[in-house]
């Protein structure tokens, strides 16, 4: 579950924190760490809306925080790495924030890749970070969702999707069809569409 933390559990947000760049950020001296560590603790918390997943014990195994539309931090604890949770939480300030950007430090090419994956794209680039420092900062966003008339090449798509869509929405239907013949299934999705968009 998704929860915002208590400001007491500060502390423990921050130790996550440093031991997930221990293992990600290479690129950081001991010396940037400790410049940058009372920053977070002491005014970067305070300047976004924080979210965090916890284990079944209780502790907090990945954080996030968000401005008004942007996703500013983003740290799984290493001990949970490989669990989704990374994902979890951008999903949420996807689906219910409604933020579609995010900064990520180009030398932390994990983290590149993870919201790459995901459907993000570089808009832009930093050569400086917020404090001046020589870190460079990739601005991300997922692409506005674009709106044409599907094509006759977009049929056998349309037809997969469909098909997924009855399985997993109307299974009694589903179920039916799947007795009748291939070209049975195949012709109700030529009739759905018809006359159809697609989002691209």
């Amino acid at each position: 579950m998704i929860e915002q933390p208590h400001i007491h559990e500060y502390d423990e947000l921050l130790q996550v924190w440093e031991e997930a760049v221990r293992t990600t950020h290479h690129f950081l001296t001991e010396t940037d760490i400790q410049f940058y560590k009372p920053l977070i603790r002491n005014e970067y918390f305070a300047a976004v809306q924080l979210y965090v997943i916890r284990e079944d014990a209780g502790t907090i195994a990945a954080f996030m925080g968000l401005s008004t539309d942007c996703i500013e931090m983003l740290f799984v604890s290493p001990k949970a790495q490989e669990q989704g949770y990374g994902s979890e939480l951008v999903e949420f300030a996807i689906r219910e924030k409604h933020i579609y950007k995010v900064d990520v430090n180009e030398q932390n090419t994990a983290a590149l890749g993870f919201y790459l994956h995901r459907g993000f794209e570089v808009t832009g680039r930093d050569a400086l970070d917020g404090t001046g420092k020589p870190f460079p900062v990739l601005h991300l966003q997922i692409p506005p969702v674009r709106l044409r008339k599907a094509r006759i090449q977009d049929m056998g798509l349309l037809q997969t999707v469909f098909t997924q869509s009855v399985q997993n929405t109307c299974s009694a239907d589903y179920n039916h069809l799947q007795h009748g013949s291939d070209e049975e299934l195949n012709n109700v999705g030529r009739n759905y569409f018809k006359v159809t968009y697609v989002f691209c």
